[in-house]
């Protein structure tokens, strides 16, 4: 294992209390079938909103497709330093490259558990939902029939029509207007997400963030809540 991987946070991304955007990043893979052989779409979300930032389509299941991805939503978003990227620990998000795109933007990496898709569930539900909703109900012919396909479900059904009983019956892309709204303070405080859920960490396994870490996510207003 290369120097950058032994230096991500193990399921750190399950143990904040998130109170804005640009907070925690989610990221994941998913295979989608054409009508002849298949393609691999990689994406970001933003954990707060559950909006995709970024997502990349690709032939090969490589770091040059999540790459891309990131890289989308780096250009879209432009955060702070201190926001957390969560993903499984496949070879794409532990290619030496990827690891250091987030180090150079200031951004804490974190891995799950091995074998436990439940640690990266909003990305879980996001493919579900694009299955269910668009990929299973057509049949495409190539990857650029797929992707045109793709672009007008996230980036204008999903993220700013379709509505989520997790961000109180709002599109994502409204549910990060209202929380930024002048009235956020209070709305943020009703609609804390909590994903402090999942297995127990133990206290050496909690040595591993480091005082940096802590202290970009102190400035950044995300507690850590140590797993019981």
């Amino acid at each position: 294992m290369h120097e950058e991987a032994t230096r991500c946070i193990f399921n750190l991304g399950n143990r904040m209390k998130l109170t804005g955007t640009n907070q925690l990043w989610v990221a994941d893979i998913t295979l989608v079938r054409l009508k002849r052989g298949f393609v691999f779409l990689a994406v970001v979300l933003d954990r707060f909103s559950r909006k995709v930032v970024g997502w990349n389509l690709d032939r090969t299941m490589t770091a040059r497709l999540t790459l891309a991805a990131l890289e989308k939503a780096l250009k879209e978003r432009r955060p702070q330093p201190g926001l957390v990227h969560h993903s499984d620990r496949g070879t794409q998000y532990m290619h030496a490259e990827y690891l250091r795109t987030l180090r150079k933007h200031g951004m804490i990496p974190s891995v799950g558990r091995q074998a436990s898709p439940g640690d990266n569930a909003s990305c879980e539900s996001f493919f579900r939902t694009l299955k269910r909703e668009e990929v299973d109900a057509k049949e495409f012919r190539d990857l650029e029939e797929l992707r045109l396909n793709i672009t007008a479900f996230i980036d204008r059904y999903y993220n700013q029509e379709r509505l989520h009983s997790a961000l109180r019956y709002r599109p994502p892309a409204e549910f990060e207007r209202v929380t930024e709204s002048s009235d956020a303070a209070s709305i943020s405080t009703a609609s804390k997400i909590d994903v402090a859920t999942g297995a127990a960490q133990s206290s050496v396994e909690l040595q591993f963030v480091s005082q940096l870490s802590r202290s970009r996510l102190s400035q950044r207003g995300v507690r850590l809540v140590d797993l019981e």
